[in-house]
């Protein structure tokens, strides 16, 4: 029976539904932690039960290693191949990411009295050169509320300058091994720094080398299923999935055990490394199940893969709605956490799809459109050896 991996490097349309899914999973835990009193028993629990959205986050790192390398293997013997994928990735990430910073940072202050003097020196800098993730601590400030998603769009576009050129100059073995070795470089770290520098908590969970796991294990699955291991992948492909989740169920348990410790013990120190393998599996899973199947159904479906579709403009603008939409109708509600979170969350669904909706077609697409400038086409070989005048006489 059909599946996606009879022609991997074509577009997947469940891929788009896991990325729908993903943002679901952001705006989730951005709708139930909203701040209130008193929590019940109940309460308490669906809070603690929605931390686990963050993870979203991660699942956007899974997917966007597995789908750049894959687009980078695919064009690496293709001309002009730096300056094809950087001006595709500028065009698709530049334009919507320095408009909103640009809004919250010159337009936001006519409209907030107060948020000039929250405004640390040199913040814009750090911003528009991508080093939020290195030097900014969050401070509780309503511009560090605006601007919390943007450490992750910070790993992201580091990984974009450096992979390229991994990927141009060595074989797909020395790729996976590089991959490899900077996973278990990360997780040490990442670990070490959770564990024995408690003061250092914040930058174990932001900094590039230690969030830099599950972008490179989506690479590796991109790079082992275009290898001799891709039978392996298929007809082990249950397992997998069955042994990824047992762990992930394994570190959740570790969360409560651990509780103590403070909230997320595990998965915030070596459990992202786990967590970013279980998305693996069911990417996986997708890959060489039938189009037909239950699972792939589910996320090759119309309501997700619109999300999908708008899911960059939704994580980039919903924390501005959501202080909108909190301000302006949910701040004086009296009613019970649940009640408060649920109608917030749904708020914050459709008002943050509607928005990216029309910033799409009144802003997005239009760059988007230059990408056709920078198609990826075959290396002719032979107008590289034949002198230009001999090549006019040929044609």
């Amino acid at each position: 029976m059909a599946c996606y991996m009879d022609d991997v490097d074509r577009n997947i349309p469940a891929l788009d539904g896991i990325r729908g899914w993903a943002i679901l999973m952001v705006l989730y835990v951005h709708s139930f932690g909203v701040s209130v009193p008193s929590l019940s028993s109940l309460d308490k629990a669906m809070h603690e039960t929605s931390l686990y959205g963050r993870l979203g986050v991660d699942l956007f790192f899974v997917l966007s290693g597995f789908l750049i390398t894959g687009i980078l293997l695919k064009s690496k013997n293709t001309d002009r191949f730096f300056i094809n994928f950087f001006s595709r990735r500028i065009l698709r990430i530049f334009p919507l990411y320095y408009l909103a910073i640009t809004g919250i940072f010159f337009i936001t202050p006519q409209l907030v009295d107060y948020f000039n003097s929250q405004l640390a020196p040199n913040i814009h800098l750090i911003y528009y050169s991508y080093l939020q993730n290195f030097l900014i601590v969050p401070d509780g400030t309503l511009n560090q509320y605006l601007l919390a998603p943007m450490w992750s769009l910070a790993v992201e576009e580091h990984f974009y300058l450096v992979w390229p050129i991994m990927v141009f100059y060595c074989k797909p073995q020395s790729v996976a091994r590089i991959a490899i070795i900077l996973v278990i470089i990360a997780l040490v770290l990442r670990t070490s720094l959770f564990f024995y520098a408690r003061g250092w908590r914040y930058w174990a969970a932001s900094w590039t080398f230690c969030r830099m796991d599950a972008i490179l294990i989506g690479a590796l699955l991109a790079v082992f299923i275009r290898s001799g291991i891709r039978e392996f992948l298929n007809i082990w492909k249950y397992y997998f999935a069955f042994l990824a989740s047992a762990i992930n169920i394994f570190v959740i348990y570790l969360n409560y055990r651990w509780a103590e410790n403070g909230s997320w013990f595990a998965s915030l120190s070596f459990g992202y490394t786990l967590h970013a393998i279980f998305f693996v599996s069911i990417i996986n899973l997708i890959l060489f199940l039938p189009k037909r199947n239950i699972l792939v159904r589910f996320f090759d479906n119309g309501a997700l893969r619109l999300f999908g579709k708008h899911s960059y403009c939704i994580y980039i603008v919903h924390m501005v709605i959501n202080a909108i939409l909190w301000e302006q109708l949910f701040k004086n509600i009296s009613s019970s956490y649940l009640i408060i979170s649920f109608s917030f969350f749904l708020a914050s669904i459709i008002v943050s799809l509607l928005t990216s909706i029309v910033i799409w077609h009144a802003y997005e697409k239009h760059f988007l459109l230059a990408k056709r400038f920078f198609e990826n086409k075959p290396v002719d070989t032979d107008s590289r050896v034949v002198p230009r005048s001999v090549a006019d006489n040929i044609s």
